[in-house]
């Protein structure tokens, strides 16, 4: 029966231990009983032992996580509530910069392809933001080759019609490079969706204010480790100001232009108010406010929208490179050693005549593709260049 030691379980599930405490921590711990000291975190706390370190200081993190992985601790467990992984929690604080330090640190251990309690895997968690931030790192996963990329979330849709949804063409272009989804009935797909499902509907869904600017980090100003703003007043008061560029916002602004602002980091090391005063993170926030779009993440998602639904060429194109990737994708494919063996496998896509008789295996697909229209009475398929 493994032996828990109480200050070592403590130093790990103290969200404030700095990577020094938990490397000392760490050592102190037999390989045999790292799963016990996971099991007794999660018996006190609902939480996993790197979730709460991804909790911590963000400029921390990395270390936490080296040292973390480099024993043993499992990136994959998941708390109790909603079931989130370190992954997941990371990309639901926005944290993206240490998600993608995980993912990399971690050497392929981290499962791309696990749900939380409500069916959301990483990249569709990530469909579901419609920011910036959010798609550059979902093509970043998609890069890696994610399995279980056809599951659907407990609202029924999958990760690409959440993208349609969001009209985010980023994310769907990524998404026709796996050659995974045919996007071939995309007019009567997105029509069924609009009817269902709103823009504002999926944002709020994974807590995405849809008035904030389309370039902000999170919804509120946040300072450089993602934390409140905090300013030097009789409460010491924690500012929350949403981030967009709004008249409401701009009057809050320049009421705190004659306080000082304190560094809730330094705060902690330190203990002592006056040497947290912290100009440059003052200097450095009234930047990130004058750096906002005027663009809110609905007006953006409302623009995707409406290019998917009257641009013709575009939903070609995506059509177009799913095909050329499902073939280029499929080493054994029939389209490399039948008929149009004659054509390189990223050309494939480009024929403009393909014979739905020669293609039996490819048949499935290959129906994907097809206009369900009284054009599919002839028996070729075309393809639009």
């Amino acid at each position: 029966m493994p032996k828990i030691n109480p200050e070592v379980l403590k130093t790990l599930t103290n969200k404030f231990s700095t990577p020094a405490e938990i490397d000392e921590a760490v050592k102190a711990i037999p390989q045999k009983d790292i799963k016990a000291y996971e099991v007794e975190c999660f018996k006190k706390t609902g939480q996993t032992i790197m979730n709460i370190a991804a909790l911590g200081v963000r400029g921390e993190f990395a270390d936490k996580a080296k040292t973390l992985l480099a024993a043993g601790f499992d990136p994959n467990r998941q708390e109790r509530a909603f079931g989130n992984t370190t992954l997941q929690l990371l990309i639901g604080n926005e944290d993206f910069e240490n998600a993608r330090k995980l993912v990399d640190l971690a050497k392929g251990k981290v499962n791309l392809a696990i749900a939380d309690k409500e069916g959301k895997t990483p990249v569709i968690l990530l469909s579901k933001m419609g920011t910036k931030n959010a798609t550059d790192f979902a093509c970043y996963l998609l890069s890696k080759n994610p399995d279980n990329l056809m599951a659907k979330d407990r609202g029924g849709l999958r990760v690409d019609q959440y993208a349609m949804v969001l009209g985010n063409i980023q994310l769907l272009e990524a998404l026709a490079k796996t050659g995974k989804f045919s996007f071939a009935d995309m007019d009567r797909e997105l029509s069924g969706l609009l009817q269902k499902v709103s823009i504002n509907d999926v944002l709020r869904s994974v807590s995405i204010e849809p008035s904030r600017a389309e370039n902000a980090q999170q919804n509120n100003l946040v300072d450089y480790n993602g934390q409140p703003i905090c300013v030097l007043n009789p409460g010491l008061e924690v500012i929350d100001i949403v981030a967009k560029r709004k008249k409401v916002s701009g009057n809050k602004l320049r009421s705190l232009k004659e306080l000082d602002f304190v560094d809730p980091t330094k705060l902690r090391e330190t203990r002592d108010i006056k040497s947290s005063i912290s100009p440059s993170l003052k200097e450095a926030f009234f930047q990130q406010y004058s750096g906002l779009s005027k663009k809110s993440v609905l007006q953006k998602c409302e623009e995707g929208q409406q290019q998917l639904v009257t641009n013709p060429k575009l939903k070609r194109n995506l059509q177009s490179q799913s095909w050329t990737s499902y073939t280029q994708n499929s080493a054994n494919h029939e389209l490399k050693s039948g008929p149009l063996s004659f054509l390189e496998p990223g050309d494939a896509a480009k024929a403009a005549q393909v014979s739905k008789a020669s293609h039996s295996s490819t048949q499935p697909f290959l129906d994907a593709f097809c206009r369900k229209s009284q054009q599919s009475q002839n028996p070729s398929v075309s393809f639009d260049q």
